[in-house]
């Protein structure tokens, strides 16, 4: 009697944690398919604005001469004096710096470099 009770309730934990995950599952493939209507519909939204060409033709394109975002960083040394760089990315223009302190014969540390980064 005792083992038919236990017998019992295992198989009920075991059914109902089996249940429970069914569902979590359920819910979570529903939320994907309303995700995947949603991208579709954007989808043909899009189409269509192209299609109609009644989306902006580039009239916020920014055409990049080269001056604009330009990367400059600055190194003030004991031994080489103030030393900088630029370059059209930070990377670029703290290499740049580092190398010029180096060939100034420098204690050269990228800790101490500062950057900014013009927005002209």
């Amino acid at each position: 009697m005792k083992l038919s009770i236990a017998t019992t309730v295992i198989l009920f934990c075991v059914s109902s944690t089996v249940w429970a995950h069914d569902d979590n599952q359920d819910a979570e493939v529903q939320k994907l398919r309303h995700e995947v209507r949603m991208l579709k519909k954007e989808v043909r939204h899009l189409k269509s604005v192209i299609a109609n060409g009644s989306y902006d033709r580039g009239s916020n394109i920014q055409i990049d001469d080269g001056t604009k975002g330009q990367w400059g960083c600055y190194l003030d040394d004991i031994t080489a004096g103030g030393v900088y760089g630029t370059g059209r990315t930070e990377a670029e223009a703290r290499g740049k710096t580092l190398a010029a302190c180096n060939k100034k014969g420098g204690a050269c540390f990228d800790m101490n470099v500062k950057c900014n980064r013009s927005d002209d």
